[in-house]
């Protein structure tokens, strides 16, 4: 989205595009809760994780459409993104990627 004269736009590729769209899944499954079971593979999360985060990682930082007003958000945001990475190739190289 050109928020601005000088934004950038993300182009994503088809695997984000996936990943994308599964998370928008989980995300209706969660909201409109109908009682069920599921079973979850712990490697399609953390590859999920792997994908989204960078994504985060643009609109955030390169976007140039958000504005961070409070003072080391920049620097949370940026540990918070690396956190989840390590954690997700953590998780890859538990189960097996």
């Amino acid at each position: 989205m050109k928020q601005y004269g000088h934004s950038q736009v993300f182009v994503a590729d088809s695997s984000q595009d996936e990943r994308v769209a599964r998370l928008n899944s989980y995300r209706n499954d969660f909201i409109h809760y109908v009682p069920a079971s599921s079973l979850l593979d712990m490697r399609d999360w953390a590859q999920l994780v792997l994908d989204i985060v960078p994504i985060i990682q643009f609109l955030v930082f390169k976007s140039n459409n958000v504005t961070l007003h409070r003072q080391n958000a920049s620097a949370h945001i940026s540990g918070l993104c690396k956190v989840a990475l390590s954690e997700a190739s953590g998780l890859l190289d538990f189960y097996g990627a």
